[in-house]
């Protein structure tokens, strides 16, 4: 039986915005959009089957996965601008910040 949680196929054409982290932590990574179904079970399964390490508790390195995942499927990276709003409800740190390239460096 598969420990992961069952995730749904993105369609062609869907956005899907990269994050991880919890708390402090938490980051988005980029903008992708599917240019054909993509199955991210099986993108997931098809990466451990590979580097099983990245399955024991705290060994999963998400930049080299998202590297994989932008060069072995269906997806293109969006370069986006981040609209930031507020930092503790001031107003003052309301700014634009600009794409920087991905883990793995391509755009």
């Amino acid at each position: 039986m598969n420990k992961f949680p069952k995730l749904r196929t993105i369609a062609p054409g869907e956005f899907v915005l990269v994050s991880s982290g919890a708390y402090s932590d938490y980051a988005i990574a980029c903008l992708l959009r599917a240019t054909a179904p993509l199955d991210l079970d099986a993108a997931r399964d098809d990466w451990l089957t590979e580097n099983p390490e990245q399955a024991e508790p705290y060994g999963f390195d998400g930049d080299k996965f998202l590297a994989w995942l932008v060069k072995t499927r269906p997806v293109e990276l969006v370069p986006a601008v981040e609209f930031y709003m507020h930092e503790y409800g001031e107003i003052d740190g309301m700014r634009i910040i600009e794409p920087s390239p991905p883990p793995g460096g391509e755009t």
